[in-house]
């Protein structure tokens, strides 16, 4: 079936530094996932007392939608055709214009018989009632700050509903969380793919175009006589490749033209536009108290000066709309008035309305604009006209509170911070690194492109960098993987880019390598723990005693690992063998490291099987086993180390022979595996799927395909969102089970299950070409090999042809350079044979 591929990852995780014990899942306090409402098509008119930034909102469709006419044909063309469920991401930066185009697209969709609807996170409620048979459109805005799993739950629930079902997500970003949901969806059965949206407006000719267009638009809006708006001129600066998104070219039409319209000047640059407008809001506060005091009482007036008013929308565009029980307690965290909670909403409900009268603290609209707001307000910007706040230094630690439970509102709190810090770099100096030195589990909960964005702000300091380290490493899910080897290489180069500490270099460098494995970048990974094995014997052999022994013992095994996985065996061994004769040292003088010796022995179990010494690794993991079970625990960690070493004595039993001693113990790691990952959503995860591999690989070798059918389904929606977050390290991993489950089921009678597995495992074989040509080639051969008798026994005989013909092509060419392929090279010309023989009709 296949050669089983040994998990060292695992060996890993030991010497992440501060990463001692565990930690509890991520906890929101949120009071239902999601809430679905029609889009109705109607632009809402705009408040009469709205602020001038209410323009600017896609949602009041001031300026007439233009171009992208290519971008809704394609939409149209996704939408009409492919099969019954799929959903595309449109991805792009702020102010490209993905609403507005999200909108469009929705309005032509129902004139085309769609039902469409919009979802929102952090709404109590579930789908309503859909239209059996019907057609239905979902969409997505802000798809990015969505916690994954309401995602996957909202797909779920939406699967199978309708008769068509598109969704379509709007996002700043894709990377790694649209990879891990793609995955998800695909487990569903749902067709996923991303597209970049664009800038509107590449040359300058189309942004004078859309500059004119916005600037007629607000010019009737705004009651600017026709004569006078169209001697409103182009700014100068819109040669700047900033103006080429929708947004900001709207922003400069909407300050010329309200410029225009109180006989002002217009900025003379695009450095001002921001504080022109906000200038605007300010203004309308002022104007909004003034007559609160003149009249108190009077509709339309509020009882807050600008300042307090300035203080809520930052609360409201730094938490997003929230229902009133909601919005109460944030006003009251970063206020501190719970007396005066509800006047001031109220107070704030007549400079913004909500889009939704049920919400309230509606957001300072556009994102750009709001960001700008939050970091002007902030102490440490240099715009001199605007007089920061030393409140909002500290407003985003009142708002999340001292509870471990975080409110609702952390994720986009610290997106927004984080989005802000983008261009303007105080934020990270001032706000970002206080708040995450304190609460570093805060970065977690941003979750995916946030918390990338996060860790790479060049003002992120290293004591907030440590403690989102740490935090991340005892969260231990593989989803978080990437962002601590992003982390960790940010350390790396800062403490090794000046003088450190005797010894820090070591642990820096260990670090770093364990996490650039455990991403899939083995050749980073070996140079940074070959020298962290370096530093770590010198200093060994300068101030000899057992801790100096037990982190050179923890080096030695990573390494060996790293060498292990570039089949690198001999050096393996050797290093194994050191690190284990340290561990027995250190063991016999300090017995409270007894743990760090099973694992030695564990790993080192690991590798002499690897190289043929089965008797010996078998000793080795029993060895192990004994001092585990005396070190019996509830601790996760103790306990992992003891279904790992299942794992290992299984492992080795299998390759003696003894499948059934091995399907005991790999059963017994499996329970404690499927145990640990229920109490600790996903950190489990990868263990689990291995845990199913081999159990998989027991069955076939006991001649009980359906059985190994059952584990490998089990495995693939385990590896999939493994696969999506870490590529280097679970692809292949997840393209060989494919592969061996359209085997499993094409031998089982299930032929036509099986195509779906076999065609994807192709695909990947492909994709793997592309980037590795020899290895690649060689599994793509492989997998070609097997689609080819799936398709033969749906008696698809000219695709099974097809496949097998392309295989031997492949592994002729690579057997003239390489050997190892001409045993596949000879199965391979058999099938072609066969294949051609059952096309012909001589084959029955």
């Amino acid at each position: 079936m296949t050669e089983w591929q040994e998990r060292y990852s695992a060996e890993f995780d030991r010497d992440d530094v501060g990463a001692s014990g565990s930690l509890p899942p991520l906890s929101l306090g949120v009071a239902g996932p999601w809430r679905l409402t029609p889009i109705d098509g109607a632009a809402p008119p705009i408040p009469p007392q709205a602020a001038l930034s209410y323009l600017l909102s896609a949602r009041y469709r001031v300026v007439p939608f233009l171009a992208r006419g290519a971008e809704l044909d394609s939409l149209t063309s996704w939408r009409d055709g492919g099969p019954s469920e799929a959903a595309r991401l449109v991805h792009a930066p702020g102010g490209h214009g993905k609403t507005r185009l999200a909108d469009r697209f929705a309005a032509l969709s129902r004139k085309a018989g769609w039902t469409t609807t919009a979802a929102a996170p952090y709404r109590p409620g579930t789908p309503g009632r859909r239209h059996a048979g019907g057609q239905d459109m979902v969409v997505i805005d802000y798809a990015e700050r969505w916690p994954m799993q309401d995602l996957v739950d909202l797909m779920t629930a939406l699967h199978d509903r309708s008769k068509r079902l598109r969704v379509l997500l709007l996002s700043r970003y894709s990377g790694t969380w649209w990879q891990i949901l793609r995955a998800e969806l695909t487990s569903l059965g749902v067709v996923a793919d991303p597209t970049p949206l664009p800038p509107i407006a590449l040359t300058p000719e189309l942004r004078r175009e859309t500059f004119v267009a916005a600037r007629d638009a607000f010019a009737e809006r705004l009651e600017l006589p026709p004569d006078m708006a169209t001697s409103v001129a182009t700014p100068p600066y819109l040669g700047d490749g900033y103006f080429s998104r929708a947004l900001t070219l709207h922003m400069a039409a909407l300050v010329a033209v309200h410029a225009a319209t109180t006989g002002q000047l217009p900025p003379a640059d695009q450095s001002a536009l921001s504080r022109y407008l906000l200038d605007r809001e300010r203004l309308h506060w002022h104007r909004l108290h003034a007559k609160g005091h003149a009249a108190p009482g009077v509709d339309g007036a509020v009882t807050v000066a600008a300042g307090t008013m300035a203080r809520l929308v930052y609360v409201a565009t730094t938490t997003g709309p929230l229902d009133h029980d909601d919005a109460r307690k944030a006003v009251t965290a970063a206020l501190e008035d719970p007396s005066a909670a509800d006047r001031m909403l109220r107070d704030h409900r007549v400079c913004y309305p909500p889009a939704e009268q049920r919400l309230a603290l509606e957001p300072l609209y556009p994102d750009l604009l709001g960001e700008d707001f939050v970091a002007l307000m902030t102490l440490g910007h240099q715009v001199a006209a605007f007089e920061a706040d030393p409140w909002a230094t500290d407003a985003p630690m009142r708002l999340v509170g001292a509870s471990n439970a975080a409110p609702p509102w952390t994720p986009r709190l610290i997106a927004t911070l984080a989005e802000a810090a983008r261009r303007w770099p105080h934020l990270a100096t001032e706000v970002l690194n206080p708040l995450l030195r304190l609460r570093p589990e805060l970065a977690a909960l941003a979750g995916g492109p946030a918390l990338a964005g996060l860790l790479s702000l060049p003002g992120l300091e290293p004591p907030a960098l440590e403690a989102v380290r740490e935090n991340l490493a005892q969260r231990g899910l593989p989803e978080f993987h990437p962002a601590r080897a992003i982390v960790t290489e940010r350390l790396t180069d800062y403490y090794l880019g000046g003088p450190t500490i005797f010894g820090v270099t070591a642990i820096r460098r260990g670090q770093s390598g364990v996490r650039h494995a455990i991403a899939g970048n083995l050749r980073r990974a070996l140079v940074e723990l070959t020298e962290a094995v370096d530093e770590a014997r010198e200093l060994a052999r300068i101030l000899p005693n057992h801790h100096g022994d037990e982190a050179l013992a923890g080096h030695l095994l990573n390494l060996a690992g790293v060498v292990t996985q570039i089949d690198r065996l001999d050096e393996a061994e050797t290093l194994a063998r050191e690190a284990l004769a340290l561990a027995r040292q250190v063991a016999e003088r300090d017995p409270h490291t007894r743990r760090a010796l099973a694992r030695a022995l564990t790993n080192t179990a690991i590798i002499l099987r690897r190289r043929g010494q089965l008797d010996n690794g078998l000793r080795h993991a029993e060895e192990a086993e004994d001092i585990l079970r005396d070190l019996a625990s509830t601790d996760p960690q103790i306990e992992e180390d003891y279904a790992q070493c299942l794992m290992t004595i299984a492992a080795s039993h299998q390759a003696l022979g003894n499948l059934k001693v091995a399907g005991e113990s790999v059963n017994n790691a499996l329970q404690t595996f499927t145990r640990l990952d229920g109490a600790y959503p996903g950190r489990y995860r990868d263990r689990r799927a291995r845990a199913l591999l081999l159990t998989a690989e027991l069955h076939f070798l006991s001649n009980q395909p359906g059985e190994a059918a059952r584990a490998l389904f089990a495995a693939v929606p385990l590896l999939r969102p493994l696969a999506a977050a870490m590529p280097a390290t679970y692809e292949r991993m997840l393209a060989l089970t494919l592969r061996n489950l359209g085997t499993m089921l094409m031998v089982t009678d299930r032929p036509t299950e099986a195509i779906e597995f076999a065609l994807e495992a192709i695909d990947m074989g492909r994709k793997f070409r592309t980037v590795e040509p020899h290895e690649g080639s060689a599994e793509l051969a492989q997998a070609l090999i097997t689609g080819s008798g799936v398709m033969a026994s749906v008696e698809r005989d000219r695709d099974s042809l097809a496949f097998i013909e392309e295989a031997v092509r492949i592994l002729e060419d690579l057997s003239t350079s390489d050997p190892r392929h001409d045993r596949s090279l000879e199965i391979a010309r058999g099938n072609l044979k066969l294949a051609r023989k059952r096309l012909s009709g001589g084959l029955e």
